[in-house]
């Protein structure tokens, strides 16, 4: 009873480790590349991949093949890895039976940064709007483009009220159940 208490205890720390740093580096790698962000920080896949890099069982390199299309998320990972004080990987210290453990902390790790973009689209979408009208209008006080934002522009591209939009028949390829009628 004892031995398993301190299995799971030793499992608990494993897991909170390599998911506190596996989100530093993400987090990390978010501000440094918020323009070339890729929706694969939204997948288990990918959290998985970046756990195991994170516990020595993916290099770097590897998961800079798997993920391709990220700009640099090697050089990332170095640059934040030799910052003084900071240490991105958790040594494995005997753990085992580990994997199910990190794959369903993955799942809840996207699940939330998904919840995160979904719930404070509209807020980083307005963030967005100021911060475009401010370097267009320098001038400006932050508070007028506050007020313009909120009370003009985001009811256009929000609107309370849903509205019907008329689209073309032509715009989108018949489905496979229209090539079916013909």
């Amino acid at each position: 009873m004892k031995n398993s208490l301190l299995k799971i205890k030793a499992l608990s720390s494993f897991l909170r480790d390599v998911t506190f740093k596996a989100q530093v580096f993400v987090n990390y790698y978010i501000l440094k590349h918020s323009k070339d962000l890729s929706n694969d920080i939204f997948k288990q896949k990918f959290w998985y991949s970046v756990c195991r890099v994170v516990y020595k069982k993916l290099s770097v390199e590897n998961f800079q093949k798997q993920y391709s299309k990220m700009p640099s998320p090697a050089d990332t990972w170095n640059e934040l890895n030799n910052r003084e004080g900071v240490k991105l990987t958790v040594a494995m210290d005997g753990i085992s039976n580990y994997g199910q453990v990190i794959s369903t902390a993955c799942e809840t790790i996207s699940t939330s940064y998904n919840s995160y973009y979904i719930e404070h689209f509209q807020n980083i979408t307005a963030n967005y709007f100021i911060y475009v009208i401010s370097n267009a209008f320098p001038a400006a006080k932050v508070s007028a483009v506050k007020y313009l934002v909120y009370q003009f522009i985001l009811d256009g591209v929000f609107p309370s009220q849903p509205t019907t939009v008329e689209v073309p028949d032509d715009t989108l390829p018949p489905t496979e159940q229209q090539q079916q009628k013909k």
